[in-house]
C-alpha cells in the first residue's frame, strides 16, 4: 500500500471516485462540482494506492492552524481493512508537519465511531442549519 500526496495528473480518477461517492450518498450535483471544483486549489489532498489502483482519497482545507477534513472516501471492497485510518494517519502527519495543530472534520452521526477510532472526540459544538 502506498499513500502519498495526490499529483494533479491523478484527477481524472480522483473525480471517478468522488462520482461514486456521491451516487453512494445520493450527494446531489453541486455537491459534485463543489467537490472537483475545490481539487488542487491550495487544498491538502492524499491518497492510498494498491497495486498501481487508486482505493482512498482524504482532503482538506486550512483555516490558520486548524485542518478541515472535507472529503474522505475508500472504494468500499476496502473499507474492512486498515485503508481508512492508515489515509487519516498520513494526512494528519503531513498537516502537523506543515505547522496544522488541530483537525476538525464534520461528520454525520452514523460515521462517528470510525472517527473516535481515530482518536476524535466530540466538541462542545453543534452543526445547525437553514433551508434558504
Amino acid at each position: 500500500m502506498i499513500y502519498r500526496k495526490l499529483e494533479p495528473n491523478e484527477y481524472e480518477r480522483i473525480i471517478e471516485m468522488v462520482i461514486d461517492f456521491c451516487d453512494e450518498t445520493n450527494a446531489d450535483d453541486t455537491a459534485i462540482t463543489a467537490i472537483i471544483t475545490r481539487m488542487g486549489e491550495g487544498r491538502t489532498t492524499v491518497f492510498a494506492a494498491e497495486n498501481g489502483q487508486l482505493c482512498g482519497i482524504l482532503g482538506y482545507c486550512t483555516a490558520g492552524e486548524v485542518a478541515i477534513p472535507d472529503f474522505f472516501y475508500v472504494l468500499p471492497e476496502k473499507r474492512k481493512g486498515t485503508v481508512g485510518g492508515r489515509l487519516y494517519n498520513m494526512a494528519i502527519r503531513y498537516a502537523k508537519k506543515h505547522g496544522i495543530k488541530k483537525a476538525v472534520p464534520m461528520v454525520t452521526i452514523d460515521k462517528e465511531p470510525i472517527y473516535t477510532k481515530l482518536g476524535f472526540k466530540r466538541s462542545k459544538f453543534i452543526l445547525l442549519e437553514k433551508e434558504l
